[in-house]
């Protein structure tokens, strides 16, 4: 957390604030390592000064945060919880950090709401200031303990395959797949990174399916797409399978998506001089598939992953930032025919500087059930 706090604040420097107000409830977990904050609702802010971190939240949470920040902090000094409600406005005791601080540009981030925004311009003396991804930026780079604890999350996310491949049946719907990865992921002490999506033959050539009560049938395409999270960190897999004796179509076009996604796993550095960006993974996938006569991918061909399921870095067209050394990141190629289904191969991996090394291990051989 000590590291994360200095990181940040060399970046107030750089992007000339004195402040920075946070309103992304990972963001807030990335720092303090509270992850009470409702990501849908907004529970709490925080304030990062030079000098100190303020963490405002309603009284429904002060004692939960109060509780975490105590045993959290470490050796760094404790962050200061500050208890807002109908009384107790949020204006004035902010208010009172501005002018004790002698605060002259405060950054917000992009989360921000319209109406949040003109609350937050009652603020005297002091300018508000749009920034981009500034913690995000730092939250791209995984420490060992990060990336261990995505390891375990994906560990579990392969485990969990293992145990839908020995237990889907005929006559299932894709809701009762989902709740069988959400199940087993649970019991086993993981949670959901994200809603499972279960998408059965003609459905899978939706990419980002709404899980229905379709039932399966012999002979359907299964693609499922989910995730286990483990301490906040969330891996993303997906693994397309034949329920039934697979056709030559539909084996043609698994069997390009699998090496799609294998050579844009192959991208390294051979070179000192050399970079390896998010544009390079994406359009080695990207024009393979085209390469063979199919539709152009209709996403990008991955997406950085850690506390959040989408997060930095950008593996897609246009992102020419060279990609730093121990990221974490999706490559999930696919090929989607309407009225047919689709395939969607997806791994989370890690860039050690040289090369990249998927975390999800689960077979990508062609499984016909």
């Amino acid at each position: 957390m000590e590291d994360r706090k200095i990181q940040a604040r060399r970046i107030l420097k750089t992007e000339k604030i004195d402040a920075l107000l946070i309103s992304s409830a990972y963001n807030i977990t990335y720092l303090t390592g509270f992850n009470g904050f409702n990501t849908n609702e907004r529970e709490g802010f925080a304030l990062l000064t030079d000098s100190n971190l303020y963490i405002f939240t309603d009284p429904r949470l002060f004692e939960g945060v109060k509780k975490t920040l105590q045993t959290s902090a470490g050796t760094w000094k404790k962050p200061k919880i500050i208890e807002y409600n109908a009384e107790k406005k949020l204006i004035p005791q902010i208010q009172e950090i501005v002018d004790y601080e002698k605060l002259k540009i405060i950054g917000f981030e992009e989360n921000l709401t319209y109406s949040e925004y003109e609350y937050f311009k009652k603020l005297k003396n002091v300018k508000l200031k749009l920034t981009e991804e500034i913690i995000e930026f730092i939250r791209q780079i995984k420490n060992n303990y990060e990336l261990n604890t995505l390891q375990a999350a994906c560990k579990l996310t392969d485990k969990t395959y293992s145990h839908i491949l020995k237990t889907i049946r005929i006559g299932q719907s894709e809701k009762d797949i989902a709740w069988e990865v959400e199940k087993f992921i649970r019991e086993s002490g993981g949670e959901l990174a994200f809603p499972t999506i279960v998408a059965f033959s003609e459905n899978s050539a939706t990419p980002h399916h709404n899980t229905s009560n379709k039932k399966l049938e012999k002979n359907n395409i299964v693609l499922l797409d989910f995730g286990a999270k483990v301490n906040d960190y969330c891996a993303d897999m997906t693994r397309t399978f034949f329920m039934g004796k697979a056709s030559e179509k539909f084996k043609k076009i698994y069997e390009t998506v699998r090496i799609g996604q294998e050579i844009a796993l192959k991208c390294q550095i051979i070179e000192p001089t050399d970079a390896l960006t998010g544009e390079l993974i994406d359009m080695t996938a990207r024009n393979y598939i085209l390469s063979q006569e199919y539709p152009s991918v209709p996403h990008s061909i991955g997406h950085g992953v850690g506390i959040e399921v989408h997060e930095l870095p950008h593996i897609s067209p246009g992102y020419k930032e060279a990609l730093s050394p121990n990221t974490s990141f999706t490559i999930e190629p696919g090929i989607y025919i309407s009225e047919f289904g689709g395939v969607r191969i997806e791994d989370t991996a890690w860039f050690n500087g040289k090369e990249i090394i998927p975390l999800t291990q689960s077979s990508k051989k062609l499984i016909e059930l």
